[in-house]
């Protein structure tokens, strides 16, 4: 029996990447997919020579390849902006052109386009872009710095004519747009400005969302925070938000507000799927899956100034009433209104109407 050393993983060979820039790679990635579509671009390349064309995308980063191919060219990408630069190989370029001018060609000088052979390029790239959807004028490149808050994003890829591979590049020169200024809730002024008052929230499986009927009740159990007198904590809320302003609700309905935030999903643990149903199928790990029921028990409005004037400690006159629907919200949609109900010391919601969206 033979035995191997084992090695360590060489972990100092993995290309390090900050999360800044991972995501502004995604961002671009995003921009570009939308103007350069590599099928359009085969699509329309192979109508022009006459031949198989097909692209491959092997990544678009953010950041330079130490080599790039030599014959360089660019276009604007119409409307967007968007300013493209393609690095091609000379090969790949004597390729195409001697197809789309059906004669043979050949390089005067290795790894060199002439003159004549660049402002042909020319022309079919442009020819390219335009079958592909793009617009805008093609011209010459001439050297010059990037402009300042501009960003570049590269596109490396493989492009295959009838069977031989070609390295290819397409600099994508994203002008940085200009951010907005921040607005701080005060600036907002006498804008009115309603939040949610959330009395807790719990997991519920779909099959009893099938109960949320008019004159059911529904008990969360210790998912509502306020106790049989109807106060305890609560959290000011928007109604999509993950997070809400911790607060208390007295019984005579006054808020006060307290330091921090209270969050407003439940542990990844409590979402984890019953071990006895590892087997099941996607459909049915989807379908049983809970989702999170949010219980709201009215509303506090006042302006954006005011919002922004409060600290913790301050009191704030809800003019709740009991009497008021409390609101049952799924993933920020309105299912259901109701009113709070005491079982012996169990606080729950008895369904009054359903909420069509």
């Amino acid at each position: 029996m033979s035995t191997r050393a084992a090695t360590a993983y060489p972990w100092n060979s993995l290309e390090s990447v900050s999360r800044a820039s991972a995501r502004g790679a995604a961002e671009a990635r995003r921009q570009v997919q939308a103007v350069l579509d590599p099928a359009r671009l085969a699509a329309a390349l192979s109508e022009l020579i006459e031949s198989e064309v097909q692209i491959v995308v092997q990544r678009i980063t953010s950041s330079a390849p130490r080599r790039r191919p030599r014959t360089e060219l660019g276009f604007e990408l119409g409307e967007s902006g968007l300013r493209c630069t393609l690095s091609l190989e000379p090969e790949f370029s004597a390729n195409v052109l001697a197809r789309a001018l059906r004669r043979p060609i050949a390089l005067t000088q290795p790894d060199v386009l002439d003159d004549s052979l660049a402002g042909a390029l020319q022309a079919l790239v442009l020819e390219v872009a335009r079958r592909s959807g793009a617009r805008g004028a093609l011209y010459v490149l001439e050297p010059r710095p990037t402009q300042g808050g501009a960003r570049e994003v590269f596109v490396e890829a493989t492009v295959l004519v009838a069977g031989t591979a070609y390295r290819a590049l397409a600099t994508i020169t994203l002008a940085e747009l200009p951010k907005l200024p921040e607005v701080t809730l005060a600036e907002l002024g006498e804008l009115p400005v309603a939040l949610p008052i959330v009395a807790g929230f719990s997991l519920a499986e779909r099959a009893a969302l099938a109960d949320f009927v008019p004159g059911n009740a529904w008990f969360p159990g210790p998912g509502l925070w306020l106790d049989a007198s109807y106060a305890g904590a609560i959290a000011l809320s928007a109604p999509g938000q993950d997070r809400g302003r911790s607060a208390t609700l007295s019984r005579d309905g006054k808020i006060v507000l307290r330091e921090g935030s209270v969050p407003l999903l439940p542990d990844a643990g409590e979402l984890m799927s019953d071990p006895e149903k590892s087997e099941a199928s996607l459909t049915e790990a989807v379908l049983d899956s809970p989702v999170v029921v949010r219980i709201e028990v009215g509303t506090v409005s006042m302006s954006a100034r005011e919002w922004a004037a409060l600290a913790p400690g301050d009191v704030i006159e809800s003019g709740r009433r009991l009497a008021e629907p409390v609101l049952l919200r799924v993933a920020g949609r309105e299912v259901a209104r109701g009113e709070l109900v005491n079982l012996e010391g169990e606080l729950g919601v008895r369904i009054r109407e359903l909420v069509r969206s």
